[in-house]
């Protein structure tokens, strides 16, 4: 088990491939705007309830879908500063990457030899686009930084966002070593 440098990630070797584990980013504003995004949800909710009674029709139902949307995303992105991690395992086959947290899960297979151009991409405000709002709110909050890619099948494959620059080529090139390095285009 090798901690590289400072860094978040942690590399296990074996015969049969390598293990990368990406702790989540921890940013304390990130966290405040996840505990504000629960306060205003909350809020808004609370006194939509507590008005119920006197109103109604569609537009309590669309306020009250919008509070538990903000509520969720909330809860998620709090769950995911505070205890989520990435598990990328790379063998001569497949890459899997597994994001974890400790209330959901998910994990996607991708075969080595329909990979290309695995790269770190340097990510800032700018790249993430005013319209996909979750991510500038996140970029906002300090989460810039490196995150490693790559193209699978005509998608953009990203993984391990907010990477120091060292850390990030250094995941790469572990990534690149091996068997993986015959795929590799």
């Amino acid at each position: 088990m090798d901690a590289l440098y400072s860094s978040r990630a942690i590399v296990n070797s074996s015969p049969d491939g390598v293990e990368i584990i990406i702790p989540a980013y921890k940013n304390t504003m990130t966290i405040a705007l996840c505990v504000a995004m629960l306060a205003i949800g909350l809020t808004v909710l609370t006194r939509i309830l507590n008005k119920l009674p006197d109103i109604g029709g569609s537009t309590t139902i669309v306020e009250i879908v919008i509070s538990f949307v903000i509520i969720y995303y909330g809860v998620r992105s709090l769950l995911w500063a505070l205890s989520g991690r990435e598990v990328i395992l790379a063998d001569k086959k497949k890459i899997t990457i597994k994001k974890e947290n400790s209330i959901y899960n998910t994990s996607n297979d991708y075969e080595v030899n329909k990979i290309s151009g695995l790269v770190v991409y340097e990510e800032t405000v700018f790249h993430t686009g005013i319209f996909r709002l979750g991510n500038f709110l996140w970029a906002l909050a300090g989460n810039t930084g490196n995150a490693i890619c790559f193209d699978y099948e005509g998608d953009t494959v990203k993984f391990g966002n907010s990477l120091v620059g060292e850390e990030a080529q250094h995941l790469v090139s572990i990534l690149k070593q091996g068997s993986f390095a015959e795929h590799s285009r």
